[in-house]
């Protein structure tokens, strides 16, 4: 029987798919067009001369190599393959996802086959024709203050080689500029060199591309991000690919751009909880950061004023090397934190306790910014009925639809499937015509601020208002000073540096407090260290010093005192002292099995089943597997049903990573062979989950 090539696709039911090479002499790393039904796919070719599977009238021939698209080389593929392995999905989900759309698109009408290459050359020349032509100016590392010098001289010196950094700098040290400087004398030992600079969100890039501007052509560096257009975006990831590029700014998918010539990687606001993939494939960013750090042998600097345990951990351990900026690079002091105690104050107008209101007032008499912090989108949470108990449910998930305010006009929408409705003139229950908005968003808040103030100018950015074009003029308006309050949710409590800033005030602070995910506290500690650090980044002269008010009725919880400090390795050190006494991560290491399947009752069956298996599979291990591995009851998700999929999950944990994964592969191989399984049901493991 003739031999076949493996083909990765970017499918769930297989890590790959047994197809003849026809007259194509082809080698593993190469990009195919493939036959899949009716249609046309991209794959990777990741072995050839195999023997068949099938049946060789079942078995059809690799249409084309795809043309434009370099190959990845064998030992690129072998690294990508291990992460694969890590994760327990196929490596197609891996590399031929990360694809720009662009360049996953065949024109089938077009003989032989072919990209979009026309439509992605011509993105890539209206880019670089919009490039302002003025040389960077002149960088020197001169221009950094003493701790950050002393930061960016341990980088330089540090031996070539796989070198982890945590690099923790309180808000307003200085951070970017250290990169810069450190990405300046990498591209100056050697001009090739390429850098990797990953950032959580799309919305901190605008102000961090206009720093690196300042110093390297433009032309050197692109960001790269879902929301740019697919051809540009095609066409930055070929120029990446090419070794064209020095810098590639990007978020979480960029950390499989193919760089030739990469000498570091950078992962700024390490903590974030966007690096961590919410679909399909759940990788880590940040972790894979380090682990292609590590099998290239270069360095990789983690960037935060809030650490995560993860890597605060690692740093006590030795793995990472901690540096840190102490200091703001103005040299001025943190901004004072005051807690604005809301147990006695019954309903505060706009939220705003009577000592908000009478700051904001000074404030603006000064022609200082505000930053009021809602960690809410929308316009309110819910609709509800005064005379009975119905409130806005969204009909396909287990969670309320909120109600939104676009273009003047009221509609409900769910935030989890999108679902939208009309506001209904009378309740559905019971007839009422008294339907009240219950709670507050920034939209509202936004709205009872232009009230309260009628003569400031307002700006609001949250995912409603922050988007494309309007995001960038948004950022710029604030920055110049257009703006006297910003009503925001966590997409500004990071990266932003506006010189009138002089004050923030944090609405509805207590939300993480008494959540049931463990890792609720440190994202709330994160999010408000992070907002503290925003006013006060200038030496502009006002009456009021820089101050942080927090609207709390719990104003006596420990998170807080430290928050007052601004001392995080203090919240650290409890945090990671409950952690190993209650056997939680970075101690101990969790998998979630999801499942989410359209009948409620199919999840339970197979999550039992699984349940068993895992139970048998300990058992036959022996004592010593029982004491370190431990598989809990399945349980719904917090979300129980999303656009009419029901959803639960069970979970893993142990005290040996190996030992979890050899598991994980025993039942992944055995599900495999599995023919019962109801089609609507789909189940996937979430390696170091970021919420249980």
């Amino acid at each position: 029987m003739s031999s076949v090539l493996h083909v990765a696709l970017d499918l769930p039911i297989a890590p790959y798919f047994d197809y003849f090479p026809g007259h194509w002499a082809l080698t593993p790393g190469q990009w195919v067009w493939v036959p899949w039904g009716q249609r046309v796919r991209i794959g990777l070719v990741i072995a050839v001369g195999k023997p068949a599977q099938w049946s060789p009238d079942r078995i059809r021939e690799v249409l084309a190599p795809v043309e434009g698209l370099e190959a990845i080389d064998a030992w690129s593929l072998s690294f990508w393959q291990q992460v694969a392995d890590y994760y327990h999905c196929a490596i197609g989900e891996l590399l031929v996802a990360s694809l720009p759309k662009a360049l996953r698109t065949v024109q089938a009408t077009s003989k032989p086959l072919a990209g979009p290459w026309a439509a992605v050359n011509k993105a890539w020349q209206r880019w670089q024709a919009s490039l302002p032509d003025k040389p960077p100016a002149v960088w020197h590392r001169s221009q950094l203050r003493a701790q950050q010098a002393e930061v960016l001289d341990c980088l330089i010196a540090q031996p070539e080689g796989f070198a982890p950094s945590l690099l923790h700098g309180i808000t307003g040290s200085g951070k970017t500029l250290v990169y810069l400087s450190y990405i300046m004398s990498l591209i100056e030992k050697n001009p090739k060199a390429q850098v990797l600079l990953l950032v959580p969100e799309i919305g901190l890039t605008p102000q961090l591309a206009q720093t690196l501007e300042s110093a390297l052509a433009p032309s050197t560096i692109a960001i790269l991000h879902s929301g740019l257009a697919d051809n540009l975006r095609a066409a930055v990831w070929l120029a990446a690919s090419r070794g064209e590029l020095r810098l590639i700014v990007g978020t979480r998918s960029a950390i499989f751009v193919p760089l030739p010539h990469l000498a570091a990687i950078i992962v700024d606001e390490e903590h974030d909880p966007s690096y961590k993939q919410w679909e399909s494939v759940r990788y880590q960013a940040r972790d894979l950061a380090v682990w292609r750090a590590q099998s290239m042998q270069i360095p990789v600097i983690l960037g935060s004023a809030t650490p995560s345990m993860e890597s605060w951990h690692a740093a006590d351990r030795g793995r990472y090397r901690r540096l840190s900026l102490t200091e703001r690079a103005n040299l001025l002091p943190p901004p004072m934190i005051e807690l604005v105690d809301m147990r006695q104050i019954r309903q505060p107008l706009a939220g705003l306790a009577p000592r908000s209101r009478e700051l904001i007032a000074s404030l603006l008499s000064e022609q200082a910014q505000v930053l009021i912090f809602l960690n809410r989108r929308g316009f309110a949470p819910l609709l509800q009925c005064a005379a009975c108990t119905w409130v806005s449910p969204c009909a396909a998930c287990s969670a309320y639809q909120v109600l939104h305010r676009q273009a003047g006009r009221f509609q409900l929408i769910c935030h989890h499937c999108g679902q939208r409705a009309k506001v209904p003139r009378f309740c559905p229950q019971c007839g009422n015509s008294d339907l009240s908005a219950q709670g507050r968003g920034t939209q509202k808040l936004e709205e009872e601020l232009q009230a309260i103030f009628p003569q400031a100018k307002l700006a609001r950015l949250d995912r409603d208002a922050g988007q494309g074009k309007h995001l960038a003029q948004t950022l710029a308006a604030i920055h110049r000073g257009d703006i006297d309050l910003v009503v925001g949710t966590q997409m500004l409590a990071k990266g932003h540096d506006w010189a009138r800033l002089q004050a923030v005030v944090v609405l509805e602070a207590d939300n993480g407090l008494f959540a049931a995910d463990f890792r609720a506290t440190e994202r709330l500690f994160a999010n408000l260290m992070q907002v503290a650090g925003r006013p006060g980044r200038s030496h502009t002269a006002f009456t009021q010093a820089p101050i942080v008010l927090i609207q709390t009725a719990h104003p006596d919880h420990p998170l807080f005192a430290d928050v007052r400090a601004h001392d995080f390795q203090a919240h650290a050190l409890k945090v990671l002292d409950e952690r190993k006494a209650l056997g939680l991560p970075p101690y101990r290491h969790h998998v979630l099995l999801r499942v989410q399947a359209k009948q409620q009752q199919v999840i339970f069956e197979f999550l039992e089943q699984a349940k068993q298996w895992f139970e048998r599979w300990i058992r036959s291990q022996g004592a010593q597997v029982a004491a370190v591995l431990r598989c809990y009851d399945p349980v719904p998700m917090n979300l129980a049903r999303v656009d009419h999929w029901h959803r639960s999950q069970l979970l893993l944990e142990a005290g040996d990573r190996p030992l979890m994964h050899r598991c994980l592969s025993d039942f992944h191989a055995d599900q495999a062979q599995q023919q019962n399984l109801a089609a609507s049901l789909h189940w996937c493991f979430d390696v170091d989950p970021q919420d249980i």
